[in-house]
Parts: C-alpha cells; structure tokens; sequence
C-alpha cells in the first residue's frame, strides 16, 4: 500500500536559565523572584515545522472533494482468529480528485484503455486519526469498485457516501452518476436520451462486504438472493437500469436529475436518504430533497419533500403536496434568506445529517433535533460553505435555516481569505464519541476560485455542539484553519484539560468574559464575535486545578477582530507540583517559564486587517506537573484602543 503522510516534526532541547523579576518586555505585572526558563517550541507559521506529536496542520496534501468519512469499530470483522484487518479506521470516500484533467486516482482497468470497458473508479483511505492516511481500496490498492460496459452506469460515480446495514452485515455505497444516453441500443433501458448530461444524473446504489470493496451494483440477487425478486415497489433491481429513477417509476414527463445522495439511519432504524434534484433541460436550481427508504434499495416516493431552496429560509408543502410530491408548485417558500456576504445564489447541495437529543433550557422540553446541513453556491463560489437548518422532532422538516453566520458551521467569513470553498463534507465523532469533526474539501488556490485547475483539498477541523439564546442547539465549528490544531486527543495520548481548571484574572483594567477562556471554543464567525474574554492592559489569566496535572503544550487563541488581537503573549508561568525528572540544570526552582511567544503576522490578513480564525501563540514542551498556569499578555497589534480580546485557552495534558 502507498502511505500518505504528512509529518513536520520539530526536535527541539530543553535548555534552563535561572531568571529574575525585571528581565525582559513582560508587562509591568509583577514577577517571581526565582523561575527557570523553560525552552519550547514556539514557532507557528501556516507553512513551516511544528510538532507533529500533538499538532495537525492544513496543508493540502490530500486532493478530494465531496468527501464523506465513517468509522469502522474494532470486532466487527473478527476472523476465526480473532483477527481484524478493518475495524479501529476511519475509511475515506470521494469524488475522485481531478487538477487539470489529470484525472488522479481513476484507471483503467487492466490494459484496455477503451472508455466503453470497465475501469476502476474512487479511491478509499483510511486512518487511525483524520490526519495520516493510506490508500486501501481493494483494486490497485486504492480503489473501492469498478463498472462495467453492460450497465447502466456511464461515467462521473461522484460524492459516494458509505452505510453500514446491521441486517444484512453489508456496507452500501449511494453516489451520483450518469447513465448512458437512451439511444436506442439498449433493450429496456429507462433513461432518457437527453443531451444535457444533468439529465442523466441518478441515485447509484453499490454493495460489499467490506469498507474497502469490492462494490459491485447492486441488484436484486446480490441483496434479496433471487434475481427475479421485486423491491418493495414490485421493481426487479438490475444492473441494466437505476434502482432509483424518479421519472420513470413516478411517470413524469418531466426529466428529474439528481445529485448528492446522502443516506441516514435514524436512532429507531428508519432510514432516509437525502438527494440534490439538479438543474437540467426543465429545472433551473439545485435544492435538497428528503424520502424514507423502504429498504436499503426501495424509496418511498410518497414521503419525499423538498427540503432547503436556495434563497430562502423555509420549504413547507401545500395541498397539492400528497397529489404531486416531485413538483416546486406543491411547496411554498418561506422569506428570502439574505446574506450578509457573498452568493449563494439558486443552488444548496451536499445535504449532510446530525441528529441529537437534547432538552431545551428555556421550555424544560426534551426533544431530537435534527441538523440538515447543506452547502450553498457551486463549489467555485468562495462562499462554498457548510451551513445548517435546524427541525425538532421530524426529519423530513419543516427545516429553518438561521442567519448566515450562525447557520454557517465551517467556511464563509468575511475574514476568511485562506480556506475557502470547504463545503460538501460531512462530520465524525471520535471512537470514544468525545469529539466530532469536520471534514471538508478547500480549494487549493484562496484568491482565484478555479477548482479544477487547483484542485480541492482535504481539510479537518473541530466542531462543538453550543447552547445559543436565538436559536437554542446549534453545532459550531472551531475553523476553518490553516494553523496547528490538536490532533483527536484519543489518538495522541493527552487532551485539553483547561475546562478543569478554575480561571482566575487580574488586569490594570476592566475585564468579562472570563468564561469563554477555557470552553473550548474560538470565534470564527461574527456571529459568535463577543464570545471572547476581554481585559485591558497588563494581565494575569491563572488556571488553577484541584490536584497536580501532567502538561505539554500550550495554545492562547487570539481574538476574532483585528481591532482586539493581541501582538503576543508576554509569558506562560507553571507552578509546578513537582520536579521533573529530566531537570539538570542545576539550583531547581519550583516555577518555569516561556517568554515572549510572538504571534506571527502571517495570521494577520494581507489585503485588509483581518486576523485569521483559529490562530494561536503555541508552546510545546516536555512533560512537566504542575498545579496551575499563568499566562500573560499586555501588548497589541492595534492601539488605537486598550482592550484586548482571548478567544480561547487549550492545554494539553493529563
């Protein structure tokens, strides 16, 4: 197998100097008497070394786009042995990556370079942690299926998303793709001979045994074992035809398009499945529809719904929906969804879901909210993003979609000048469900938005679950980023232990906010820009816990407005708990110190102040325990005014 990794590693030695209050720019705070200087790593740069043992970065080294991800738990393939080759990785599917027509990770299959034989199509990855990846498809060692010449099935087999059927033990793999135009040639064949390709988009529905392949079609025989046997609508699925074929099983005169399949299995195992019906020879927009499935290969065409519209903030059905469910006229729209920046204009793609149980804090009420993110624009716009609409109780709506910048999880900002276009993704839990994550695919080029000439790259980043006044439950995403984040604190070892601490301020000024400083959560959107801690001048932030931890590292996240942003953190001080076992520096005192970690003015945006969502000054270190951390900072970028924003503070440790 080829290994995919990317790994900057900074080595670094620890060197002590014995300190004395006074050394230094630190602020007029006052000092220890005695401290060591405790050397770290401090550089943080959107391109150069940083400490791969705890840190991940962003650096486009993995060219994807409609990417969607799944775990697969240890046990599940035991071998009579006891032996797993599968379970405990994350598996990585997607549109096959193609910068310049180079057409990356599709090949022919075999010799035969003839476009009308079968060929392999769609690369798999997997990982332990979403960072390092391998390919793993089982033809070629990385692709997960290949078509043949005999079905219906032509070319573009795009955005496949994998579900695993705990009934039949199999994985089914649903994916746009475009059938072959009806010339006539083919007896029996049930799409049209239209020439707008849109046309001839439909639903493809692969199976296997395993995550990695083979995925074959899949029909009748290989998932009821009777090839003659019906689909719940009385259809016999073939390779010959789309199992999914809205004009054809509905008699519609209409063509009906669809892209972006995007299947869900609910906590009662009810499955739905999510489309894009798409712009085509009668349609002129692209919108996110919902159905329930009958089966892994049977829709129910009497639930489906129009679910998101682009351009506005609502879909509910009117009286003509129960006679004619497929037509926009069965719906009416809701207000006009205005945004604040950029166009989204008639498209909303990539439907993606997330479902939760919660009990609301202003009606006690527990109920299941439901997140239909989708994705607005065409995948050029910058403003590509991953944005949610939120329905309690009904997963087929009605949905809402929240203002621009509390809808957007992960992309459109304003400020957003490096990481754009990160939409169609989908999000993950960690193994030990502790974590969710993001998964979305950025352009490669940030000021000129030509996605097949730059390619769309794999991006990861970290989303929380908040408690907002407006709308109640709503899924907030700490990116997008272009600078070291943790990496998934199951895989590395140690985890961010700042929410246990008690935080503690001092400062010449006035300062609030305080609790935003160790919730985990940095601004990215404005939106959320006041959930920052703000202070004035010379300031002292303790974080305190209630028995002696084991740390390595240190991010202090600046804030979300230039106008705030401070120019660098005057120190981080540990009282330690007690002496590290590596120290032989000489006379051991019980306070370390690292000073004067700058922030780097690549976080600072070129082409107007703006600074960069998810940029931190960093320190990382070896082990030490202690019982609290101080860090200091006076100083800003801006001083035009004394206040200076926090957005957050992460330790590592344990």
């Amino acid at each position: 197998m080829k290994f995919l990794k990317k790994s900057l590693c900074a080595a670094f030695s620890l060197v002590f100097l014995l300190g004395s209050a006074g050394c230094g720019d630190e602020g007029s705070y006052e000092q220890p008497k005695e401290y060591f200087e405790l050397s770290a790593f401090t550089d943080n740069s959107d391109s150069g070394a940083f400490d791969s043992k705890y840190f991940y970065r962003n650096d486009f080294t993995l060219a994807s786009a409609d990417v969607f991800a799944m775990y697969v738990p240890e046990g599940r393939h035991e071998d009579e042995n006891g032996e797993d080759n599968y379970g405990g990785y994350y598996y990585l599917y997607g549109t096959p990556a193609d910068i310049n027509g180079q057409g990356m990770y599709v090949e022919r299959w075999g010799e035969d370079t003839d476009a009308s034989k079968k060929r392999v199509t769609n690369p798999v990855l997997r990982s332990k942690d979403l960072v390092d990846w391998e390919l793993c498809g089982v033809y070629n060692g990385h692709s997960t299926m290949y078509d043949f010449a005999n079905t219906w099935v032509n070319s573009g087999v795009a955005a496949p998303e994998v579900v695993y059927d705990e009934n039949t033990g199999k994985y089914f793999l649903y994916a746009q793709a475009h059938s072959h135009r009806n010339d006539g040639s083919r007896p029996g064949a049930e799409y049209p001979d239209s020439a707008d390709g849109h046309d001839r988009f439909f639903i493809s529905i692969f199976i296997s045994d395993y995550p990695t392949g083979p995925f074959e079609i899949a029909t009748s025989e290989n998932y009821y074992g009777d090839k003659d046997q019906p689909n719940l609508n009385g259809k016999v699925i073939t390779k010959e035809n789309p199992p999914i074929n809205f004009r054809h099983d509905l008699g519609l005169e209409e063509y009906f398009g669809v892209i972006d399949a995007h299947p869900f299995i609910d906590a009662d195992g009810q499955m739905y499945m999510y489309f894009c019906r798409h712009i085509g020879t009668n349609y002129n927009s692209v919108n996110i529809w919902g159905m329930k499935m009958k089966d892994m290969l049977t829709p129910d065409y009497d639930s489906m719904t129009m679910l998101i519209r682009g351009g506005y903030t609502s879909v509910t059905k009117n009286e003509n929906w129960e006679n004619a469910p497929w037509l926009d006229s069965s719906y009416d729209m809701g207000e006009e969804y205005v945004l604040e920046e950029g166009e989204h204009g008639d498209g909303n793609e990539g439907p993606f879901m997330v479902a939760k149980n919660y009990t609301d804090e202003k009606t006690g009420e527990t109920v299941r909210r439901y997140f239909l993110h989708y994705t607005g624009g065409g995948y050029n716009n910058k403003y590509y993003d991953f944005s949610q609409t939120i329905c309690d109780g009904d997963p087929l709506g009605t949905f809402v979609k929240p203002k621009q910048y509390a809808s957007s999880i992960v992309g459109t900002s304003k400020h957003n000048d490096w990481n754009n276009s990160s939409g169609h993704g989908c999000i993950v839990y960690s193994p030990d469900g502790e974590e969710m994550f993001y998964l979305g695919g950025a352009q490669g080029n940030s000021s000129i938005h030509n996605a097949w000439k730059y390619g769309r790259w794999l991006t990861v980043d970290k989303v929380h679950f908040v408690e907002t006044e407006e709308y109640g439950l709503m899924l907030y995403g700490n990116g997008p980023t272009k600078s070291v984040q943790p990496k998934m604190y199951s895989q590395i070892g140690v985890k961010n232990i700042a929410p246990e601490a008690t935080v503690t301020v001092s400062s010449s000024g006035s300062n609030s906010g305080v609790k935003y400083l160790n919730d985990e959560l940095f601004v990215s959107t404005e939106y959320y820009k006041d959930w920052e801690f703000e202070t004035e001048g010379d300031t002292k932030i303790t974080l305190t816990f209630a028995e002696p931890r084991t740390v390595s590292s240190v991010l202090v996240y600046n804030s979300y407005s230039y106008d705030y942003a401070f120019s660098k953190v005057d120190m981080i001080e540990f009282k330690l708990a007690e002496k590290p076992s590596w120290f032989t520096a000489g006379q051991y005192v019980s306070v370390a110190r690292i000073s004067g970690i700058e922030f780097n003015k690549e976080f600072i945006s070129s082409s107007y102040e703006a600074v960069r969502s998810g940029t931190a000054c960093v320190a990382s270190f070896n082990e030490i325990k202690v019982n609290s951390v101080t860090i200091g900072i006076s100083k800003k970028i801006k001083t035009e005014n004394k206040k200076i924003r926090v957005s957050d503070i992460v330790i590592l440790g344990n």
